[in-house]
């Protein structure tokens, strides 16, 4: 299971970061925005950098694109 915490709770506005879960070490940026750029850029921020041996995950919440 994941103990998930909101780190907008504990910091706000912490850029890459929305999510993390310290038990089971992965942090996750959820956004609507979903491109290499996004993840690349999110990846070389500072606040990532300090959760080293943490999982990044990036979740888009993007609709589907048209067919």
């Amino acid at each position: 299971m994941w103990e998930v915490k909101n780190e907008n709770d504990i910091q706000q506005n912490v850029e890459a970061i929305d999510l993390i879960d310290h038990t089971k070490k992965f942090v996750i940026q959820v956004s609507a925005t979903a491109s290499k750029q996004k993840i690349k850029s999110s990846l070389s921020k500072n606040s990532i950098k300090k959760y080293a041996g943490y999982t990044f995950k990036f979740i888009s919440i993007a609709k589907d694109a048209d067919y």
